[in-house]
C-alpha cells in the first residue's frame, strides 16, 4: 500500500473542507434565493424543512409514488435554484421510482399505482368514481403516472441520465390509448384517469394536468412529440375555464352533465394542485397562458364563498390559513409576486407551521411574476 506525504495529505483535506464549504455555502445562497422574499422566521422555517429534505440519504418505504413525485419535483427546482444538494436527492428518488414503476407481462413499464386501501373494495382495488367498480391492484393511474414521469424526465435532465429519461418516455408512450377520443376543441386531448376500462369516459381535469407536466417534462429533456401533446392537455384546460367550468370533473364528463350548476362551482382542494402544476407547466414550456391560467384558477380556489366552501373541513378547502395548514394551503406560496392576497396568505401559513413538506417547498420555488415568460433552458 502506497503511503501518502503528509503534506500531500494535508493538501487533500484542506481541499475536501474547501469543497464542503462551497457546497454548504451554495446551498445556504440557493436558499435565499428561494425565501430572500419572505419574513425572516418563515426563511428560517423553509431553510430548516429543506435542510431536512435534501439532507435525507434515503427513502420510507410507506412512501407513495405522488409523495415521492412530490419530493423528487421540489429537489429538482431547489437543484434549479442553485442548491446542488438536490441532485442527489432527485436521483435517490428517481431510483426508488424506478423500482416502482408497474410492469405488463412482458417487462413493458407502464406507469404507477395508488397507494389506496378501499374498504368499497374488499378483494382489493379502488372504486375512483363510487359507482361500485373496483379497479384491481396493479391499476395505474394518471396522478401517480404523470408526476413520477415529471419526475423521471426532470431528473434525467439534470443528471444527464438516459435510462431515467428512456423510462419516463416508454411510460408516456404507453398511456397512448388511453386518450379520450372526444375532447373539448379541436386541437385538444384529454387523458382518462387510469387504464382501466372502468374509468374509460371519465374526464377528471386535475389528471389530465398531470400528465400534461410530464409532457412538458420531457420536452424540456429533449422529447418535443411530447410537449405537442402536453399543449394538447392545457388547451383542455383552458377550454374548461372558458366554459365557466371551476369544477373537478370536465365538463363533458357523464358526471357533470347530471348537474352543470352544482358540477361548475365544485371547488375543492384540488384545484389548488392544478394552479401550481399550471404554473410549473407553463414554465417548461415557456407559456404565459398556462401560468396565467395557474393564477386563475387558484384565485377561484382561494377566494371561493360558495355554501360548500364555507362550511368545507379543511380536507375540502383548505384556502384560507386561519383555520387550515394543510398541504394544498401552501399553494399560496406559488403566487405571492404575483398576487397580494396570495403573499398575505402564504405568509399567514408559513407563520403558523413548524415545517414545511415537499409541495409547499415546490410552490415556494416555482413562484414568478405571471406576466413574464422564462427562456427556455436546454
Amino acid at each position: 500500500m502506497t503511503r501518502i506525504p503528509a503534506r500531500a495529505a494535508r493538501l487533500l483535506t484542506s481541499i475536501g473542507v474547501a469543497l464542503s464549504a462551497l457546497a454548504a455555502t451554495s446551498s445556504i445562497n440557493a436558499q435565499s434565493s428561494v425565501t430572500s422574499d419572505l419574513p425572516a422566521a418563515a426563511q428560517q422555517m423553509v431553510a430548516s424543512s429543506i435542510d431536512k429534505s435534501l439532507g435525507s440519504t434515503g427513502v420510507k418505504s410507506d412512501r407513495s409514488a405522488n409523495e415521492l413525485g412530490w419530493d423528487c419535483l421540489a429537489a429538482v427546482a431547489l437543484a434549479e435554484q442553485g442548491d446542488t444538494r438536490g441532485k442527489t436527492r432527485a436521483r435517490i428518488i428517481a431510483g426508488e421510482l424506478m423500482r416502482d414503476v408497474v410492469k405488463s407481462a412482458d417487462g413493458k413499464p407502464l406507469g404507477w399505482t395508488a397507494d389506496i386501501k378501499d374498504k368499497r373494495c374488499p378483494q382489493g382495488g379502488y372504486d375512483a368514481f363510487g359507482d361500485g367498480t373496483c379497479n384491481p391492484p396493479g391499476t395505474v393511474y394518471a396522478f401517480q403516472t404523470g408526476l413520477a414521469v415529471a419526475c423521471l424526465a426532470s431528473a434525467s435532465k439534470l443528471l444527464d441520465d438516459r435510462a431515467l429519461l428512456g423510462t419516463a418516455e416508454a411510460v408516456f408512450a404507453s398511456w397512448q390509448p388511453y386518450l379520450i377520443q372526444a375532447t373539448p376543441c379541436p386541437d385538444c386531448a384529454y387523458f382518462a384517469m387510469s387504464n382501466s376500462p372502468n374509468d374509460a369516459g371519465r374526464y377528471v381535469r386535475n389528471m389530465s394536468v398531470f400528465m400534461a407536466l410530464a409532457g412538458a417534462s420531457l420536452d424540456a429533456a429533449g422529447d418535443a412529440d411530447a410537449g405537442a401533446l402536453a399543449r394538447r392537455l392545457m388547451a383542455s384546460e383552458l377550454a374548461e375555464t372558458a366554459r365557466g367550468n371551476k369544477g373537478y370533473l370536465g365538463f363533458m364528463d357523464p358526471g357533470w352533465k347530471k348537474n352543470p350548476a352544482l358540477e361548475a362551482d365544485r371547488i375543492e382542494n384540488h384545484a389548488a394542485a392544478v394552479a401550481v402544476v399550471s404554473m410549473r407547466v407553463g414554465e417548461l414550456l415557456d407559456s404565459s397562458d398556462y401560468r396565467q391560467h395557474g393564477l386563475r384558477v387558484w384565485r377561484e380556489w382561494a377566494t371561493c364563498n360558495n355554501d360548500r366552501c364555507k362550511a368545507a373541513t379543511c380536507s375540502y378547502w383548505a384556502a384560507d390559513p386561519a383555520r387550515c395548514q394543510s398541504t394544498h394551503t401552501a399553494a399560496h406560496c406559488a403566487f405571492r409576486s404575483a398576487d397580494p392576497l396570495a403573499r398575505e396568505r402564504c405568509t399567514q401559513y408559513l407563520e403558523k407551521i413548524p415545517a414545511i413538506g415537499s409541495f409547499g417547498l415546490l410552490a415556494i420555488a416555482v413562484d414568478a411574476p405571471v406576466e413574464a415568460s422564462k427562456q427556455r433552458k436546454r
